[in-house]
Order: structure tokens, then C-alpha cells, then sequence
């Protein structure tokens, strides 16, 4: 071993520098700073007092305060000369002299040090204010425009804020002789009085632990103890003291060395608890630096082991590699310790970390230790490298490290864009534009003189209102004088307009929309049926020049293929650069897509100049790289990834190959549907590829996840699974509370990605059960977009993604002890429970005994617990679904029934508890599933079902009173119990005067209390937007075939309080064509109301506001 450079002393707590000057003198530990007192402070003190004399007795006469009077006098009273002091405000205009020092200096010379440090305790825990209208003020007396009082403890973070005064106190008690010393304690004592002077005594004195203790009781009745806690920490010694504070973890105000410094000086390696409590609020990423640097320099093998265990979060491995740089032997041992039980994906960091630490430090560890550490570095690439000459060029020198000449691009003038301007809709994609747009729908019934008043005070709104909602007609005269102007409303309704404008005009004012989309890109969805120049251009720039709309881009150059190649071609061939390159890379993208010859064929129609010309681009192109190759950052590590394995698991990737593994992946995350990212999964092993994705994933969050580097996250979908899923899914949901919702939204985007039914479950999950609702919102929109993609609704997809859990077709699940068995049954609310072999149930599934066979009972018995567990919200989840199912009339084919209802071996335990209505244009018939699987009606006996029957559940609606009757008869014949009420469910319809005059007048004047109105909104009823003031004033039920049911609320429900909020009145409750609040007189009525919907949105209404 070099004893020129030793390995460290491994034992010792070594602050940092800037730590270290935080900290407070210490008598025996670190003395004061050489004081040298003020020679004019005497002076200067006695005419400041002098000067305010006959003010300061006459204030005293009036209100006695003995001590002040004692000093005044003469005498050398500590409490009145720290009141008169702040009677007199000595505080000096500068501001880097202490507050307390030159009065301070004064009593030193005319009366000690004891004295002194008694007198600025009094000084500092007096306070003089206008303020005094909080009840823990009590004046002692009134002088000039201010009270003066004891100081409440709460505000002693006034006098701390800058703490010269404590360091000038603290250093000169450091110094003091013995004498001095006890004889500042024993005054100081006598004035321990009041919360903030024992608080004040406390800090002075760090060897008074009795002190500390009371001083930490006051502060724990604070409601806010920052500032107080990290004062008090350069005094406590023990975790009972900051225990009694009632401070048992660092929250993120506390995160900074004004207290991580104190606290490691007086706790030593005993902080570490308080260091690694988890915090009632997250942290940003400075005081998660900070938390961890303070850890990482604790001489204490559970401070190292917290490191080696988060090697993965963010910040840690760094703060590791200084631990290990000061604790090398520590360091490898806990290494060694970990490494046997390392899961594989953290075996790469652990030997990262060990490689990283002086090679001396193996010679100070046990054989044994030595064993683990070189076997964990043998595991970090269990395979040889590959040579060269066994990979693709792609991998040894990829096109982006390869110096090409640039080519002058080919410009052929003169090409004008073919074709017509068109709109182009997909099936139902009109009418849904329509429909959206009807939500915004003004309802003006006389025209005539809404444009007179618009023509008066609205101008800006005129053309597009009028051409949005006004009769055919009325609109068609103003058509020509529209240029795309909206005013400015909010993205919704500024949707809703043109959504209407184009449903209705078509191509006729297909240039203006695009005119609007192509500088409002955030609406760019609407750009899709649109078929024209304007449009390729629009979607060529967003794909190409705005990340943010590159999805928009993409879904229209998808959409409209070939034709869209086609619109590109002039302006990939033209002069002008701007339009230039966003076309052509659009065109590669395309050729990817559709194939080159596609975009070939394209480019023919303008001639062979324009073939050539395309053909040279996609020649030139032919790498398709994006403008600026997307690099790692300097966070980019390969020595702390996985190995990537080839197909054949005997060679390994290189370093240099997995780091331009990387950019590829980081590319195909820029250009969509990259055939390079297929010859990288060819060439090595998916598994492992799928863990260096998600190790660079970890690697870039680690590192505070620049924002440069987003396609660390995107990347996942390449060659993720349902692994990935599992992994990505909790930190989906829990970014958004950590101000992350874009990165959540990233995230939702490659589930997307990945697309398999585990990761389309946990989208739909998140859309159901995610705490945020930006992020639920997010989540069913995608999966909407899904559903859609695959020509289903979202409940059908829904109905497609529910998994089996295991069971078999028939929905029987047996356990196996060996020597005896259980089969799992499901209730009405889908709980699952075990009967014997007797067919008993039982109350609980029994643990293994001793009889029976080890090998089955116990997976058998996790195999039910895991059940149970997988089952808690999706049984509630699917409940919800049929009830919801039954009251909007949802109905399935019979295939569909049969496969994803009743011939789903979950779903089967529910379908069986319900009575059925299977319609066809000729026949109506209620059935029930019986126990042999077969159908049967009423009077149990058995009926078939036609092919080409729609299915739908039974609502009482639907029934004559005797049908439902006999349907009540048999199911409690059979004791079959329903998951939710269905023959029981009370049956009402609105009148003919509440459907020609629109307005609900029986539940009007009702008084309900808010708890009430929330309970409706897991039925399908939507609260409103809060307007400015945070009021929501009303709450809704949107109606399946279009329109609402509106109520108003007096005086409205208040954002944030939920159901502290007063009892409401129903103002009014009224149909509505569209959701508007304040409109209601010419708001319209919706169309046809569905007898279902109308018996449950009345019966809502009706049960919560029913008298008791």
C-alpha cells in the first residue's frame, strides 16, 4: 500500500467546507471569532437612551413594567435593558452589523458578559408592533406607534433570519472562562419564562440538554417549525430532541445545509434515519442532492447500504461513487454483502460502482469478500464481446458517424399541387363533429336580431358563430366573408366552432380551417378529413419543425397515404427551403410507410423531371436521419448497463455497439417506424434489449431526466412487454403528482406503443383509477383512440382486454393440496371464496397443514391470495360496468355476448345473477343463463336465441309489471342475488308538461346536501367548470343521444371543499339542447330522450332530494 497517499480514515465525519461554516461555535468543539468590542458603544448607547429618557418614563408611568424602571434607575436589571433596548430600537442602518451588537458591546462594558447574554436574551424575545390583532399578543406597554410584547415563539424566525447575533453570542460563550460561563447560564435560567426565551437559552447553552428538551416541546406546538427546527438543530444531540420537536423525517423546506449541516454535526452517523425517512411531500431535484450528499459522507456501513440499495434513483450513484471515494473498504464490503441476492438488472450498476473504488481497498477485505466482489464484476458481461466482423455495419459504423458529401438538393420548378381541395370523412366522423359542436351551440332562436347586436358590440364573432349555428340559409350569405378568424375562445369551444363550420360547409371552408389549424396547432386532430396543399403543408411542418404536433403530422400523413405524397411533391422539389425540407422529410417518412415505389408513383404524375427528382431524394435520403442526430447526454453510462446478447446468447454487444444501440433507438423514437430498429431486434436477443432500454430509461432519471433527452422514455415501446408495463405503469401514475404530467403523458404514449392487452389493461386502468384527472382524461382519450383504430367502441374494447385470471373455460379454479381440494367460487360482487370437496363453503381458504403435499398447497394457496388481490378493483371495476351497461341501453350481437359475456369465465358469475333482453325486428324476449348454460325465460323453460339478435340487459323499464314480477318469483326461487338492483329498481318517466316546456319544476327549491350531488358523479353526473371565483354552479347528466338534464345550484359547490361546502339549493333543473347554464330559455330541448336513461335520471334526482 502507498503510505505516500494512504487509503482515508474511514472512521472520521468530515464536513464539507461551505458545510462547515453554517455552523455555530461550540464551546470545546470550535471557539468564537476574535471579538473585539466597539470603542464608541458605550457612548453611543447612553445618547440613544439619554435622547428618549423623559418619553420611556413617561410611557412607564402610564404602564409600570418594574424591570425597565430597574434598569432605567441604575440597576443592573438583564429583562428591563433588553426591553428598553427594543423600546429604543438601537438597530443600526447597516445591516451587516449584528442586531444586537453595539447596545451589546454598551452592557459588556458597563456590566459583563453574563449580563449581557442575559440582556440579549430579553432583547431578542421582545417585540414591538403595530400589528396586534393576533391572539398571542399580550402588550406590556404601549410607547410612540407601537405595542411591545413577550415575542411569541412562532416569531422568532424575525430575529433568526440572519443569524450574526446567534454566532456572536454562541462564539463568545465558546470562550468564555468557567466562571463567566455558569454565571451567563444561571441569568439566563432566572429568564427562562416564556417559550421563545427558553427556545433562545436552548441555543446558546448545546450543553443544557434539559433545556434543549423544553425547547423542543414549545417548538412541536408550531404549526410552522422550519426556521425554528434548523436553529435548534446546532444544539440537539440526540434523535429524543428532534423526536420531541416532532420531527422524525427532513421535508423539502428543511432540505438545505442551514440544517442538514447542524444536524451532522450533533447526531453524527445517527442522523441517517432523519436523512432517509421518506417526506410527506416530494422533492425537488437540489434537495434530493442535498439529502444524498449528506448521507454519503456518514463513516457507517447502513449510510453506504441505503446508497448501494438505490444505486437506480435519481442522483444516487454518483453520490455513491464519493461515498466509495471515501469509504473505499466500507464501500466493497457492503458491495460484497449485496451482491449474492442482486436482482440481474442491478448487477451492472453494483459492479459499475465497484469498479470505480481504489483497487488497494480489496487487500483490507476477508477472502471471502474478495470472492463476491470479483465474481459480481465477471457477471457485469457474462458473455465475450463480438467481434466486428460478426455484426451488421449498423452496429460498427452506423451512417451517422460516416462523413458523407452533401448533395445540392434538385429543384424542379414550376409544379403546381393536383387534385381539388377536399373533406374526406371517415365513418361517423361528421356526425361526431357535429355532435361535439353542438355543446357550444349558442341557441339563438331570432337571428335576425342576435346579428344585429353582434354587428353592434361582437364584430370579431360575427362570421364564425353565424356560420357555426345559424340557420343554413342565414350562414350561407356570410361564407364568403370568413378568413379563418376565431376570437379568442378557449381551445374547446374554439374546437366545437370549427368542427361545426367544416361538418356543415365541407371543402368550402377547408382552406380557412387550415388557415387557423396551421397556427393553433394544439387543435390539429381536426386537420384529419381534410384532403388538400394547405393541409400536406400544415402536416408536413408540424411532422417535421413542432415536436409538440409531430402526432398530429404523422396521423394525416397516415391517413390520407399516397394522396398526401402527392399534395407534397411540389414543394419538396421547390426553391423555397422552409417549405422544402418539411416535405421532404414527410415524403421518407411515407416511403417507409407505404413503400418507395408509392411515393415514386406519387411523384409521376408531375413528370419525369419531378420522378427523378423525388427518386435523388429518397437516393440521398436513403439513411433517413433526422437533421441533428439525437446523442446521448453526458448521463449516458454503458458501464452501468446491461450486456445486450445476440440471438444466440454467446456473444455480447461491445460498448461502442450499445451506445449506438441507443441512438437508434433514440431515432426511431424521431422517425417513426425505423428499419433500423428492426435489423437491431434481429441481431440481438429482445429480453436483453428490452433491459438496456429500460436501464438507459433508469439512467436518464437518475439524472434528473433532461428534457433533451426525452427519447430515454419513448424508447421503452420499441422493445418493451408486459414486464415493461408492469414497471412503467406505477411511475405513470404517480408522476403527476410530482408536477410530471407531460412525462406521464409520455409515458401512457408508449403503453400505447407496446399495445399488448397487458399494456392497453393498464392504460384503461389509469383511465378508471388514477388519482389525477388530467392523467384519466389522458388515458381514456388514448384508449378511445385505440378502440377506434380497431373499429370498436371503448366499451368494446373494454369487454376484449378483461384477462380470465387463471381460470379455466368454465370458470372453475382448483387448488390443489394433494390429499384434499378447494374450488374457487365467485359471489354477486365477484368475491372470490373456497368450498371444500363436499361443495362447503368455507370461511376463509385454509394454510397448509402438515398432511398435506408441500410442492402444491403452498402455490396454491399464494395462487388464491394473488387472486384476491388481482380481483379488488376489477371485480368492483366490472359491477360498475354492467350497471352502467343496463341504465345507457348498451347492447352486444349475440357472438359478442357469448364470447365476452357469458362465455367469459369471470364474467359468467355476473351474467348468470341477470335477466337478459335478446331483440330482433320481429321478436322480443327476456331470458336468464340457467345453471346448465343454456337460456331460459321466465317460467324456466328453455328458449333459443336468434343469430342475428341484439342483446342487452333488462331493465324494468322494458318489462310489464308481470313479467317482472315472475322474474322476481324465480330468481328468489333459486336464491340467485343480484350485483346490483335490477328488478327492483324504481321506474319513472318525466311528464308531458316536462317535455314541452324543458323544465323539471318537481325537484326545483329542493335543499340537498353537496355529499349528495358528489355521490352522483360515479353514476354518469358531471359537476361544472368552476367559474373565477372557484364556484361550480351547477352539475349535469349528459344524455347518450344528445342534450342534458342541467342543474343549477344556489349558492353553488366550492372548488377544493367537496362536501364541507353549505347544503345546496336546486335553483333550477331543466333539458337542455346544449351545456349552458345561464342559457336555458333558448337553449332548445334535446332530441328524443330514451325511457331507460329518463327512469334513472329522474330516479337519481328524486332519491336525493326526498324528504326524509
Amino acid at each position: 500500500m502507498n503510505d505516500e497517499n494512504p487509503l482515508p480514515d474511514e472512521s472520521l465525519l468530515l464536513l464539507p467546507a461551505e458545510w462547515q461554516e453554517e455552523l455555530l461555535p461550540r464551546r470545546g468543539v470550535r471557539p468564537g471569532a476574535v471579538f473585539e468590542p466597539d470603542a464608541d458603544a458605550t457612548a453611543f448607547w447612553r445618547k440613544r437612551l439619554s435622547a428618549q429618557e423623559p418619553d420611556l418614563r413617561a410611557a412607564l408611568a402610564a404602564t409600570p413594567v418594574p424591570d425597565a424602571v430597574e434598569y432605567l434607575d441604575g440597576k443592573p436589571n438583564p429583562s428591563g435593558a433588553g426591553l428598553i433596548a427594543e423600546m429604543v430600537n438601537a438597530e443600526p442602518s447597516n445591516q451587516a452589523v449584528t442586531r444586537v451588537r453595539l447596545v451589546f458591546d454598551a452592557w459588556i462594558e458597563e456590566h459583563g458578559l453574563p449580563f449581557a447574554i442575559g440582556a440579549a436574551v430579553a432583547f431578542m424575545s421582545f417585540a414591538g408592533t403595530r400589528n396586534t390583532a393576533h391572539p398571542s399578543f399580550t402588550p406590556l406597554i404601549e410607547y410612540g406607534h407601537r405595542r411591545f410584547s413577550d415575542r411569541p415563539l412562532f416569531s422568532m424566525g424575525e430575529v433568526l433570519y440572519r443569524d450574526h447575533d446567534l454566532h456572536l453570542l454562541r462564539g463568545l460563550l465558546a470562550d468564555a472562562p468557567d466562571a463567566e460561563f455558569a454565571a451567563a447560564a444561571s441569568i439566563v435560567d432566572g429568564l427562562r419564562t416564556t417559550p421563545a426565551r427558553k427556545y433562545l437559552a436552548a441555543i446558546l447553552f448545546p450543553d443544557r440538554a434539559d433545556w434543549i428538551h423544553e425547547a423542543a416541546v414549545e417548538v412541536a406546538k408550531e404549526s410552522w417549525t422550519g426556521l425554528l427546527t434548523a436553529r435548534l438543530a446546532h444544539s440537539a444531540t440526540s434523535l429524543d430532541q428532534f423526536a420531541a420537536m416532532r420531527m422524525r423525517s427532513i421535508e423539502p423546506h428543511e432540505q438545505h445545509a442551514g440544517l442538514i449541516a447542524p444536524l451532522l454535526d450533533g447526531l453524527g452517523t445517527d442522523a441517517l434515519p432523519l436523512l432517509t425517512a421518506p417526506t410527506k411531500n416530494p422533492l425537488d431535484q437540489h434537495q434530493v442532492y442535498e439529502r444524498l450528499r449528506a448521507v454519503a459522507i456518514l463513516p457507517h456501513d447502513d449510510a453506504v447500504a441505503y446508497l448501494v440499495e438505490h444505486l437506480a434513483d435519481p442522483f444516487v450513484f454518483e453520490h455513491a461513487v464519493a461515498a466509495a471515494s471515501r469509504f473505499p473498504v466500507r464501500t466493497l464490503r457492503v458491495i460484497a454483502a449485496h451482491a449474492p441476492e442482486a436482482l440481474p438488472a442491478r448487477i451492472p450498476l453494483l459492479a459499475a460502482l465497484a469498479a470505480r473504488v481504489d483497487p488497494r481497498a480489496l487487500q483490507a477485505l476477508t477472502g471471502a469478500e474478495q470472492t463476491a466482489v470479483a465474481e459480481l464484476k465477471a457477471q457485469r458481461r457474462p458473455a465475450p464481446e463480438a467481434a466486428e466482423a460478426d455484426l451488421p455495419e449498423l452496429l460498427v459504423r452506423p451512417p451517422w458517424t460516416v462523413e458523407r458529401p452533401k448533395s445540392k438538393p434538385l429543384v424542379v420548378r414550376g409544379l403546381e399541387p393536383s387534385g381539388a381541395v377536399s373533406v374526406l370523412w371517415a365513418d361517423g366522423e361528421r356526425e361526431r363533429y357535429l355532435e361535439n359542436a353542438a355543446e357550444f351551440d349558442p341557441g339563438i332562436v331570432d337571428w335576425e336580431q342576435r346579428l344585429e347586436w353582434l354587428s353592434a358590440h361582437r364584430r370579431d364573432r360575427i362570421v364564425a358563430e353565424v356560420l357555426a349555428y345559424a340557420p343554413f340559409d342565414i350562414a350561407e350569405q356570410h361564407l364568403e366573408g370568413w378568413n379563418g378568424a376565431l376570437q379568442q375562445f378557449g381551445d374547446d369551444r374554439s374546437a366545437g366552432y370549427l368542427q361545426a363550420v367544416l361538418a356543415r360547409f365541407g371543402a368550402s371552408v377547408a382552406d380557412q380551417v387550415v388557415t387557423f389549424l396551421a397556427a393553433k396547432s394544439k387543435l390539429g386532430a381536426l386537420l384529419g378529413p381534410i384532403r388538400s396543399p394547405g393541409a400536406a403543408e400544415a402536416a408536413a411542418n408540424w411532422f417535421a419543425k413542432r415536436p409538440s404536433a409531430k402526432e398530429f403530422g404523422a396521423a394525416w400523413l397516415d391517413r390520407h397515404g399516397a394522396a398526401a405524397a402527392e399534395l407534397l411533391v411540389p414543394n419538396a422539389l421547390g426553391p423555397k427551403k422552409s417549405l422544402r425540407e418539411p416535405a421532404e422529410a414527410a415524403l421518407r417518412y411515407l416511403a417507409d410507410v407505404l413503400g418507395r415505389d408509392a411515393v415514386l408513383n406519387a411523384a409521376k404524375v408531375y413528370g419525369e423531371d419531378a420522378h427523378a427528382g423525388i427518386l435523388a431524394l429518397l437516393e440521398a435520403g436513403r439513411d433517413n436521419l433526422p437533421d441533428r442526430v439525437p446523442e446521448p447526454g453526458d448521463w449516458f453510462d454503458t458501464t452501468r448497463l446491461p450486456q445486450v446478447l445476440l440471438q444466440d446468447h454467446r456473444f455480447g454487444l461491445p460498448e461502442t455497439a450499445m451506445r449506438h444501440a441507443a441512438v437508434i433507438m433514440a431515432i426511431a423514437v424521431d422517425t417513426s417506424k425505423d428499419p433500423r430498429l428492426e435489423e437491431l431486434g434481429e441481431t440481438c436477443d429482445r429480453e436483453s434489449l428490452r433491459e438496456f432500454s429500460w436501464a438507459v430509461f433508469e439512467q436518464w432519471l437518475a439524472n434528473g431526466a433532461p428534457s433533451a433527452d426525452r427519447w430515454a422514455l419513448a424508447a421503452l415501446a420499441h422493445f418493451g412487454d408486459d414486464e415493461t408495463v408492469a414497471r412503467l405503469t406505477p411511475l405513470i401514475k404517480a408522476w403527476p403528482g410530482q408536477n410530471q404530467h407531460r412525462r406521464a403523458v409520455a409515458g401512457l404514449q408508449v403503453l400505447g406503443g407496446i399495445g399488448s392487452e397487458a399494456a392497453l389493461r393498464a392504460m384503461q386502468h389509469i383511465s378508471q383509477r388514477a388519482k389525477f384527472k388530467a392523467i384519466k382524461a389522458e388515458a381514456a382519450q388514448q384508449i378511445q383512440v385505440i378502440a377506434q383504430g380497431l373499429g370498436l367502441t371503448g366499451e368494446q374494447l373494454a369487454d376484449r382486454l378483461l384477462p380470465d385470471f387463471g381460470l379455466g373455460t368454465d370458470g372453475s379454479l382448483v387448488l390443489d393440496y394433494g390429499p384434499r381440494k378447494f374450488t374457487v367460487v365467485f359471489d354477486e360482487q365477484l368475491r372470490p371464496y373456497v368450498t371444500d370437496e363436499d361443495r362447503k363453503p368455507r370461511k376463509a381458504l385454509p394454510k397448509p397443514g402438515a398432511k398435506d403435499d408441500p410442492e402444491l398447497a403452498g402455490p396454491a394457496y399464494q395462487r388464491f391470495t394473488a387472486l384476491k388481490k388481482e380481483l379488488r378493483t376489477v371485480s368492483v371495476d366490472q359491477v360498475r360496468r354492467l350497471e352502467a351497461a343496463m341504465i345507457n341501453a348498451r347492447t352486444w350481437t349475440r357472438r359478442e355476448f357469448e364470447e365476452h359475456l357469458h362465455g367469459h369465465p369471470l364474467m359468467r358469475y355476473l351474467t348468470r345473477r341477470m335477466v337478459w333482453l335478446a331483440q330482433t325486428a320481429e321478436s322480443r324476449q327476456t331470458f336468464r343463463i340457467a345453471e346448465d348454460n343454456t337460456y331460459t325465460d321466465a317460467e324456466d323453460d328453455a328458449v333459443e336465441l336468434h343469430d342475428d339478435a341484439v342483446i342487452r340487459l333488462a331493465h324494468p323499464v322494458d318489462m310489464t309489471a308481470e313479467e317482472q314480477g315472475a322474474w322476481a318469483r324465480l330468481l328468489a326461487d333459486y336464491e340467485i342475488l343480484q350485483p346490483f338492483p335490477q328488478l327492483a329498481r324504481p321506474v319513472m318517466a318525466f311528464t308531458e308538461e316536462e317535455l314541452e316546456t324543458g323544465r323539471l319544476r318537481r325537484f326545483e327549491g329542493a335543499v340537498v346536501p353537496p355529499g349528495a350531488i358528489l355521490g352522483l358523479t360515479k353514476h354518469g353526473w358531471v359537476r361544472g367548470k368552476p367559474m373565477d371565483n372557484g364556484t361550480e354552479f351547477g352539475f349535469h347528466f349528459p344524455l347518450p343521444a344528445g342534450g342534458y338534464v342541467m342543474v343549477e345550484l344556489d349558492p353553488g359547490l366550492q372548488i377544493g371543499m367537496g362536501a364541507d361546502t353549505e347544503d345546496q339549493r336546486f335553483a333550477s333543473v331543466f333539458l337542455s339542447k346544449r351545456l349552458d347554464v345561464y342559457h336555458r330559455s333558448a337553449s332548445g330541448l334535446p332530441p328524443r330522450i330514451d325511457p331507460v336513461i329518463a327512469s334513472e335520471v329522474l330516479a337519481a334526482l328524486d332519491r336525493i332530494t326526498a324528504k326524509e
